[in-house]
């Protein structure tokens, strides 16, 4: 989804730069953003507001949401319809900030 999405560039190469640029930001530092951490924060968060704690853990919000919640009307799984929705709202980010048109 990211990927099709034209953001993959912006994602960190690894995990010790996710950090870095994680750590910047909650430091109030310039930083770069990384969509797949952004998406990452957002589906725990989503999680989180939806069960609470029982998220936590060796669980993922996304396959929790599918095998808890009911399916949507159209009969997408939620935590589907979480991520699906999702991504356009963090390239929107990515477009306001004029981040796209950037080589």
């Amino acid at each position: 989804m990211i990927d099709e999405a034209g953001l993959t560039k912006f994602i960190a190469k690894d995990g010790k730069e996710a950090m870095k640029e994680t750590l910047k930001q909650l430091e109030g530092e310039h930083s770069h953003p990384d969509p797949l951490m952004m998406c990452n924060n957002a589906l725990w968060s989503r999680g989180l507001e939806a069960f609470g704690f029982e998220v936590m853990g060796d669980v993922c919000p996304v396959c929790h949401a599918n095998e808890h919640v009911p399916d949507l009307e159209s009969g997408e799984k939620t935590g589907e319809f979480w991520m699906r929705t999702l991504v356009p709202h963090v390239r929107k980010m990515f477009e306001d900030r004029g981040l796209l048109n950037q080589n």
